[in-house]
């Protein structure tokens, strides 16, 4: 046909891709609200369970597969943070809790992600709360004022990340966080 162009074979293939993503999206934030469960439970599920199974299952079968209620994510052990602020701090980041997150560091709190001072509100907006961010803990040190967690949101993904804390009484004065 004339003034038409072939479409590679690969071009196809990522377009059909996106597709199933976006449509497998929409179907887990839908599930998610029927179900209540966090969408970064979605995010991390489909990100580490289904993205080599998207081309061999429809978007049905893909979303039972998300939101099996007793999936748990492969290869990551729960570790619960032994210091109760950084507890406090993991699970408002968690549910999202933007009133509780705030309320667990000081009112002059600072942070840093890969060794870049960053804005702390403007940082937890973009990379937690609009992304609907969810930590995994893996591991603690330091009194559990140094962890090593998955750490997804709906912007990255899952990376496996490093955080450290900086305590001031019962709150978190600064966090610094990176990959690790």
């Amino acid at each position: 046909m004339a003034g038409t162009a072939e479409i590679p074979d690969d071009r196809r293939q990522r377009g059909r891709h996106h597709r199933l993503v976006e449509r497998g999206k929409q179907q887990a934030e839908e599930h998610c609200e029927e179900h209540e469960i966090h969408p970064a439970a979605v995010n991390h599920a489909v990100s580490r369970r289904t993205r080599s199974q998207l081309d061999s299952q429809s978007t049905t079968a893909l979303t039972r597969l998300v939101f099996r209620h007793d999936w748990e994510p492969d290869n990551i052990s729960r570790v619960e943070p032994s210091n109760p602020v950084v507890r406090r701090f993991v699970a408002a980041l968690n549910a999202g809790d933007r009133p509780a997150f705030f309320a667990v560091l000081t009112s002059d709190a600072t942070m840093s992600d890969d060794g870049s001072e960053r804005d702390l509100k403007e940082w937890t907006e973009r990379e937690i709360f609009s992304s609907h961010g969810h930590m995994n803990v893996e591991s603690e040190a330091a009194d559990g004022q140094s962890l090593i967690a998955a750490y997804s949101n709906s912007t990255w993904g899952e990376m496996r990340t490093a955080w450290r804390f900086e305590l001031s009484g019962d709150q978190i004065a600064r966090f610094e966080t990176g990959q690790a």
